[in-house]
């Protein structure tokens, strides 16, 4: 039986400029949700940066969003999951050629929990770093992307921050500007792109 690296990703999507530098992400399922990994991709190899961090089924409030259903047309991935404290979905596609752009909406029924997509850092020997309002991290090897809110629209927007595990943090947490509603029920949206870092 195949782990959830080795096993044919459900679905994938790549970004890549003129040099084949870029990004990619795969989904693949994981015990009742899909997962994703972000990859750095240079010369046609591909090495993991960040992967998803998942909850659990009791989780009202996981730490990334439930991903229980799927499908792929194109260059477009579209993504729903639920738990007892509202609905998520979300878009995925290509802008501008470089970017992955993850377009990411949640319908609260009610909850004053934590709304939000975490990722942890891949492997060993990878740096984070805040460049306000994104991240960037970085492989030993130079593999490197960005992740950053995309777009000025107000109602989208997120902050992108690493965690403070002084040098060395491990995960990266993308939070919606408007992460508190008022009333309910209400709908929290944010929008972040994932792109090759240049430098």
């Amino acid at each position: 039986m195949n782990d959830a690296t080795s096993a044919k990703p459900a679905a994938s999507l790549e970004a890549l400029n003129a040099a084949g530098q870029g990004v990619r992400v795969e989904f693949r399922w994981q015990k009742d949700r899909f997962s994703h990994t972000v990859f750095g991709v240079r010369s046609g190899l591909a090495v993991p940066l960040l992967e998803s961090v998942e909850g659990v089924d009791e989780d009202c409030f996981p730490p990334s969003p439930p991903w229980a259903e799927l499908h792929q047309q194109g260059e477009a991935i579209l993504l729903t999951g639920a738990t007892a404290a509202g609905h998520w979905s979300m878009s995925l596609g290509i802008a501008d050629s470089r970017f992955l752009l993850f377009d990411v909406a949640c319908r609260l029924r009610a909850g004053d929990g934590a709304i939000q997509s975490v990722y942890k850092i891949a492997g060993a020997n990878k740096l984070c770093s805040a460049t306000s309002p994104g991240a960037v991290v970085t492989s030993e090897a130079g593999y490197s992307v960005s992740v950053g809110p995309h777009g000025l629209e107000p109602s989208c927007g997120c902050q992108v921050t690493c965690d403070d595990e002084q040098a060395h943090p491990s995960r990266i947490s993308v939070v919606p500007t408007d992460e508190n509603p008022r009333t309910f029920p209400a709908t929290v949206r944010w929008r972040y792109s994932v792109c090759w870092a240049v430098g």
